[in-house]
Formats: structure tokens, C-alpha cells, sequence
């Protein structure tokens, strides 16, 4: 997905919203990184499940994800708030 041209992120945002119609859900697996085709589905979608393993890739491609889209003002709470911090110092260091 991280070669996807403009308009190929904007016919897959496309049919995610048809497939809407007809599924209770859509379970979309973006993979690491923070591309323009990973930000256009997290935007697109109603939640956002963020899964992070505690590798040091893991962790700074999930804070970037979570920094980019808390910029939006669409994230409603932070779950296990003390880990989320201690996990972001560690990544300043």
C-alpha cells in the first residue's frame, strides 16, 4: 500500500465507504508506517484500533500515527494513559 498513487488511495477510500453499506464491519490491516495511503484509511474509518509490540520501530511508527492523528482532534481517550506515556519518553530519549 505504500506505492499507491493519489487516485488509487481515493478509489480504495471509495470503496471502503461502498463496502460500509453492507458490512457491520471492515477490519483494515495498514501495516507499519505512517504513508499518505495509511492516513487517508485512518481518517476515513469511525475507530482505529492501534496495535504496537514493544520494538522501537513499533513503538515510533505508532507514536507518529497516534501524534498525526490526534493533530485532527478526533481521538476521544487514551487507554492505559501511564503506559502511552512512559512509551513516548522512551521514544524522545
Amino acid at each position: 500500500m505504500t506505492n499507491l498513487s493519489r487516485d488509487q488511495i481515493q478509489n480504495l477510500v471509495r470503496s471502503v465507504y461502498e463496502l460500509d453499506q453492507v458490512a457491520d464491519v471492515i477490519l483494515i490491516d495498514t501495516g507499519a508506517g505512517i504513508s499518505d495511503s495509511v492516513i487517508d484509511l485512518v481518517l476515513c474509518s469511525s475507530q482505529v484500533l492501534l496495535v504496537v509490540t514493544p520494538e522501537p520501530t513499533s513503538i515510533t511508527d505508532a507514536y507518529a500515527l497516534f501524534e498525526n492523528f490526534a493533530a485532527t482532534g478526533r481521538v476521544r481517550g487514551r487507554q492505559n494513559e501511564d503506559s502511552y506515556d512512559q512509551q513516548s519518553n522512551a521514544v524522545r530519549r
